[in-house]
């Protein structure tokens, strides 16, 4: 059927942009298919010429906020880039609204995200030639250990923030944790 003069044009790229916008206002619980086809002007089915499901949808975005992550140089030193890469990871993770669970949530299916991974093993790679006297873990077991670090942080602090958004964080934690720097530095170490 061809598209009548009314109808809007959209692609891949409009959609992601769009997903971005409504993961950003509202959060991952209100980014659906509807709702982004609402914003673009068009019936949800329409979406999917460009998209097969939700889950790719969410894939693409959470690939989009990973490519926009500047990553620091590497320096051949594997803990120091290690932590760099991490540390940046962690702020563009933290800079969009339900980011660390839409990319927990595309990592868990295997969708996407990789990007996330790639930065911190290439990184870690150095660790695998270090010599044998220094203390230097298995680059994937390292990368695995700081996704999860990163990711967990990241959610935890997400949670809070929005919690504290809807006034229903009703207490401070019994014990304020480190920041996260200082727990990947423990990781690290």
């Amino acid at each position: 059927m061809a598209r009548s003069s009314t109808t809007p044009a959209i692609s891949a790229e409009s959609l992601v942009d769009t997903a971005l916008v409504i993961l950003q206002d509202f959060g991952l619980a209100d980014l659906s298919m509807r709702r982004v086809a609402g914003q673009l002007g068009v019936q949800p089915s329409a979406l999917y010429w460009h998209v097969p499901d939700k889950q790719s949808l969410l894939a693409w975005v959470c690939n989009r906020l990973l490519d926009g992550v500047d990553a620091p140089e590497l320096t051949g030193h594997w803990r120091a880039d290690v932590r760099s890469r991490t540390l940046a990871l962690h702020a563009a993770l933290l800079s969009t609204r339900d980011a660390a669970e839409l990319t927990a949530s595309v990592l868990a299916l295997g969708t996407g995200g990789h990007r996330l991974r790639e930065l911190i093993f290439e990184a870690a790679a150095p660790a695998a030639s270090a010599p044998a006297s220094a203390t230097a873990p298995e680059p994937a077991v390292l990368t695995e250990a700081a996704v999860a670090l990163l990711i967990g942080d990241a959610m935890i602090t997400q949670q809070r923030r929005q919690a504290e958004l809807l006034g229903i964080l009703s207490t401070e934690p019994a014990s304020p944790l480190p920041d996260f720097s200082a727990r990947l530095d423990l990781l690290l170490s």
